[in-house]
């Protein structure tokens, strides 16, 4: 849900962070719009990390797909952090993924 909400809402989301941990919320008198653009740019390289502007809203959130993993191998041994080639299925599991995406998107996306 929060992908969902991330991708459709960023402002909303940020505003839910600074309610949720005040402490990070703009002070009285602080620029908030300012601040906003700040949080904004931290969410916008979290969701580009996280492929979710790429993804679309009705996409399988959470599932894991073996390109991306085999990628992430691919560096691993390249960068010298894995020593043999692994199965990344040996260590992903989709078969929750219906479930935890068995929610109404449409209330989210407004």
């Amino acid at each position: 849900m929060s992908a969902l909400v991330l991708k459709t809402h960023p402002e909303a989301m940020v505003r839910a962070f600074w309610k949720t941990y005040p402490a990070r919320a703009p002070l009285p008198g602080e620029d908030e719009a300012l601040a906003m653009k700040k949080e904004l740019n931290i969410l916008r390289a979290t969701a580009a990390q996280m492929r979710i502007d790429e993804l679309p809203a009705d996409f399988a959130w959470g599932s894991q797909d073996d390109a991306t993993w085999q990628r992430h191998m691919d560096n691993l041994l390249k960068i010298g952090l894995a020593k043999k080639r692994l199965d990344p299925k040996d260590y992903y599991d989709n078969s929750f993924a219906a479930k935890f995406n068995d929610f109404d998107h449409a209330p989210l996306e407004k």
